[in-house]
C-alpha cells in the first residue's frame, strides 16, 4: 500500500471498531479499556513474524506490528537470506550457498592472479560510474585521489590503523580512522561464539611457543590478505575521502564509499521474503524465487545483479551520460583492431608511456591479434608488445558494448565470417554478459544453466571444452585410441602428463596403447583449477614459472603469476583454431555450391535449359573462384590429413607433431588466396 491507501484504511477500520463498541459493548472494546485481554500468540514462529522484543530500561518489551509483518520480519533479521527457514528445501539451498562462498574465495580472494585484476577493474567501473552519478568535479577529485592513495599506502594505513599508529594530526589519516570505524571497508562479517573465541585463542598459545610452517604460512598470508585488503579499499577510501572533501556528513561519505562498488553488505532476502498469502501467483514472488535459486547456484550471482542494477539506476537518473559511455566504450572496440594492425602500439601504465615498436600484425604469426581468441579481444584492451599483447581486463558494464564495437570491426574488415544467424547470435551474447547469468556463455544451449557447483566437472567431461569455448585437449579423428597423455596440449601440467603417462604403463598400456587405468590430464588440471581456484591455479603456476625458467618449458606468459592476467598471445590452440574455424566454414560453401552446380548441370543436360543462365553466372562470381581455389588444395590437405592418420597409429609423435603444422601451414595458405576473392 502506499502511504495514503494505508491511512484510508486505517480511518475506516477506526471507524467501523467504534461503531462497533456503540453498537455492541459487551463484546468491542478499545484496549485501554480492558488491558487484561491478552494478545495472543499461537507459537514462537508467529511472534516473530508480527512482534519484536527489545530492551526499555532493563526490562524486555514487546513490539506489536498489526500491519504489514514484513517490518516485524526485518527487524527480526527473518528477511536476512542467511536466516535458516527450515526444511530439506533450505538445507539445499544452504550448502548451496556456502560451496558458492568458498568457490568464490577460491576464485577471488585466495587468487593470487586476481588483485591485480580486480584492480584494473575497479578503476575503469568506479572511475566512470563515479562521473556517471557525480559530475565532472566530482569525478576528476576523485580519479586524483585514487591515484595518490594506492593499494600500498591503503595496505600501510590498515597497518597503522589496527596496531593504533595512525597520526591523527595527519588529515588524510584521520579521515582513514573514521572511515574504518564506521564501517567503510565493506566486507563480510565472521561472528564467532564463545567457544570458537576459546578455540582460537588456544590455537594462537600453541603457535607462539615456537615458530611452526603453519606460523610461517599465516604470517605469508595476512601480508597478502593485508595488500588484498589495499586493492579492495583504493576506490572505497578515494571516494570517502571526496565526499568529506565535497561537504558532506560521514554517512553519506561511508554510503558513497560502499556505493562506488559491490556493496557486499547488499545482498537482498530473495526467497526468505516469500508472501505466503499470494503464493506462486505473486510476480514478486516468483523474482525472489530466482534470487534464491541464483544465489544457491551460481558464484558471483549477488555482485552481478548488483552491478546490472546499478548501472541501470545510473542510466535512469543520468541518461546522457551513460550514453557517451556506452557510445566511448563502442568507439574503442571499434577502433582496438585498427589500431592494433596499423598504428604504432603503445599503453598507458599509471603515469608511465611505454613505448612498444611497431604493431606488425602479420597473419603469418601465430601471434597475430586475429589468433588471440575472441573473449580474449572483445574484453581487454589490447595493445601488441613484440611477441606479446598487454591486456587490460574491463568491467563487464563496459566490454559488453566494447565488444559490440571489436565485432562490428571484425566482421567489416573480413576478418571474421558470420552467417546472419552467427552473427546475432554473436551480438546478443555480448549483450547476455550483462545478465547474472550469461546464457550464451562458451556458445550458449544448457551449459549455461549448470549450476557452479558441478560446471568444472561437467566443461571438463561433459563438453569437454573451456568456459571460452576452447577445447582442453588434442582431439582429432586420428587419436581416438592414443592413451589420453599423448591429447594434452604443451601447455598442460608437466607433472599430471607425467603421471597419466605412468599410470597408463603400469595398468598395462605403452605409448600407442591405452591401459587400464587412462586418464586426460588435461581435463584434471581443468577440474582442479574449476574447484581451488586460486589455490590450484597458484601451485600450478609457480610449477610452470620454475620449469620455464630451468628451461624444461618453453616460455609462456600464461604460465607466470600474475603476468598472465596482463600479457597475452596465442598459442597452438587459437591459432590452429581459427584456421579451422575459416577451413570448415569456407569447405561447407564448397560443398553447398558443389551440390548446386551438379544439380543445375543435370537438369540442363536432360533438356531443362532455365538453369544454364544460373549456371553461367556462378561460373563468374567469387564463390566458384573459392569453389576453384578449394578444389586446388583439396587434394593435398586430403593427402596430409591421410599421413596424419598413418602417423597417429604408428603412434609417432614428431611425425605427427610435423604434419599437424603442414596442415595448418596449407589451410592458412588456402584462405588467405581465397579472401582475396572478396577484395
Amino acid at each position: 500500500m502506499t502511504a495514503a491507501e494505508v491511512s484510508a484504511a486505517m480511518t475506516a477500520f477506526v471507524s467501523r471498531m467504534d461503531k462497533l463498541c456503540e453498537e455492541q459493548p459487551g463484546r468491542y472494546r478499545k484496549v485501554d479499556e480492558r488491558v487484561d485481554v491478552p494478545y495472543i500468540v499461537p507459537d514462537q514462529r508467529t511472534l516473530r513474524q508480527h512482534q519484536v522484543i527489545v530492551k526499555r530500561g532493563g526490562r524486555d518489551v514487546v513490539l506489536t506490528v498489526n500491519g504489514n509483518p514484513r517490518l516485524a520480519q526485518a527487524l527480526n533479521g527473518l528477511l536476512n537470506p542467511d536466516h535458516n527457514i527450515g526444511g530439506v528445501a533450505d538445507r539445499v539451498l544452504q550448502a548451496g550457498e556456502t560451496l558458492n562462498r568458498h568457490l568464490s574465495a577460491f576464485y577471488t580472494s585466495r587468487n593470487p592472479d586476481f588483485v591485480l585484476s580486480n584492480f584494473i577493474r575497479d578503476a575503469f567501473y568506479s572511475n566512470a560510474m563515479t562521473w556517471v552519478k557525480e559530475g565532472g568535479a566530482y569525478s576528476r577529485r576523485f580519479m586524483a585521489n585514487m591515484g595518490m592513495y594506492n593499494p600500498a599506502s591503503i595496505a600501510r594505513m590498515i597497518y597503522r590503523y589496527e596496531h593504533g599508529q595512525l597520526d591523527m594530526g595527519n588529515e588524510v589519516e584521520r579521515l582513514f580512522k573514521l572511515f574504518m570505524q564506521h564501517g567503510g571497508e565493506t566486507g563480510w562479517t565472521i561472528m564467532r561464539d564463545i567457544d570458537k573465541h576459546r578455540k582460537a585463542v588456544e590455537r594462537e598459545l600453541r603457535n607462539s611457543r615456537h615458530m611452526t610452517v603453519r606460523q610461517g604460512w599465516d604470517v605469508a598470508m595476512g601480508y597478502y590478505d593485508l595488500f588484498n585488503r589495499g586493492v579492495e579499499n583504493c576506490a572505497r577510501f578515494a571516494a570517502f575521502l571526496t565526499s568529506m572533501q565535497s561537504g558532506r556528513s560521514i554517512d553519506r561519505s561511508i554510503w558513497d564509499a560502499k556505493e562506488v562498488s559491490v556493496n557486499f553488505n547488499k545482498r537482498g532476502s530473495g526467497i526468505k521474503a516469500w508472501d505466503e498469502g499470494a503464493g506462486w501467483g505473486s510476480a514478486s514472488n516468483w523474482v525472489r524465487a530466482m534470487s534464491g535459486m541464483g544465489r544457491a547456484g551460481y558464484v558471483f550471482w549477488n555482485a552481478s545483479v548488483q552491478g546490472l542494477s546499478n548501472f541501470a539506476r545510473a542510466a535512469k537518473r543520468n541518461p546522457g551520460r551513460v550514453v557517451s559511455l556506452a557510445a566511448v566504450s563502442f568507439g574503442l572496440g571499434l577502433l582496438a583492431p585498427v589500431v592494433n594492425e596499423m598504428l604504432v602500439a603503445a599503453f598507458l601504465l599509471g603515469a608511465v608511456v611505454a613505448w612498444l615498436g611497431y604493431g606488425d600484425d602479420d597473419e603469418d604469426d601465430k601471434n597475430s591479434y586475429w589468433n588471440l581468441p575472441e573473449y580474449v579481444r572483445r574484453s581487454n584492451l589490447l595493445f601488441r608488445a613484440g611477441d606479446q599483447w598487454i591486456s587490460i581486463p574491463l568491467p563487464v558494464e563496459y566490454r559488453a558494448v566494447y565488444g559490440l564495437g571489436e565485432l562490428m570491426t571484425s566482421t567489416l574488415s573480413g576478418k571474421e565470417h558470420f552467417t546472419d544467424g552467427e552473427l546475432a547470435g554473436k551480438i546478443a551474447g555480448q549483450v547476455s554478459q550483462l545478465l547474472p547469468l550469461d546464457f550464451l556463455e562458451g556458445g550458449g544451449g544448457f551449459k549455461a544453466l549448470i549450476p557452479s557447483s558441478i560446471k568444472p566437472f561437467a566443461e571438463a567431461y561433459g563438453y569437454e571444452k573451456s568456459w571460452t569455448g576452447l577445447p582442453l585437449y588434442k582431439d582429432t579423428p586420428f587419436n581416438k585410441e592414443m592413451p589420453e597423455w599423448t591429447k594434452a596440449y604443451k601447455s598442460a601440467n608437466k607433472y599430471l602428463v607425467d603421471l597419466s603417462e605412468t599410470l597408463n604403463e603400469i595398468s598395462g598400456g605403452d605409448k600407442y596403447t591405452k591401459g587400464a587405468i587412462d586418464f586426460n590430464p588435461s581435463k584434471l588440471e581443468y577440474v582442479l583449477e574449476g574447484y581451488f581456484g586460486g589455490v590450484a591455479n597458484t601451485i600450478n603456476r609457480l610449477v610452470k614459472m620454475g620449469e620455464t625458467v630451468v628451461g624444461e618449458r618453453e616460455y609462456e606468459p600464461q604460465s607466470f603469476l600474475i603476468l598472465n592476467r596482463i600479457l597475452k598471445n596465442g598459442d597452438e590452440r587459437t591459432e590452429y583454431k581459427a584456421v579451422n574455424n575459416e577451413y570448415f566454414r569456407l569447405k561447407e560453401e564448397h560443398d553447398k555450391l558443389r551440390t548446386r552446380l551438379r544439380n543445375y548441370e543435370h537438369d540442363t543436360v536432360n533438356g531443362i535449359f532455365d538453369y544454364a543462365e544460373k549456371i553461367d553466372f556462378l561460373y563468374n562470381s567469387p564463390e566458384y573462384r573459392r569453389y576453384e581455389i578449394f578444389e586446388k588444395y583439396r587434394p593435398s590437405i586430403d593427402a596430409l590429413y591421410d599421413f596424419l592418420k598413418e602417423a597417429n597409429a604408428n603412434g609417432d609423435q614428431e611425425a605427427v607433431k610435423d604434419i599437424e603444422a603442414q596442415l595448418n601451414e596449407a589451410k592458412k595458405e588456402m584462405v588467405k588466396e581465397m579472401e582475396e576473392t572478396r577484395k
